[in-house]
């Protein structure tokens, strides 16, 4: 009984199928980040309504 594909087949098969599904999903990645200047600056104004995020402003519990 002989194979459908040889294994070097099947690995340009796979190679390719991977490398396809890497640049479909890095394509979908890139539409996905906001572009716009009201986008970018809503997303800025959000970041930045966090407020002090560091060591230094949190509260540490201790032990004693």
């Amino acid at each position: 009984m002989n194979p459908i594909f040889d294994p070097a087949t099947a690995d340009l098969i796979y190679t390719l199928a991977t490398a396809l599904g890497l640049i479909v999903v890095s394509a979908l990645t890139l539409r996905a980040l906001p572009w716009t200047d009201q986008d970018i600056a809503k997303l800025d104004a959000s970041f930045r309504g966090l407020g002090d995020i560091t060591s230094d402003s949190i509260p540490l519990r201790t032990l004693s």
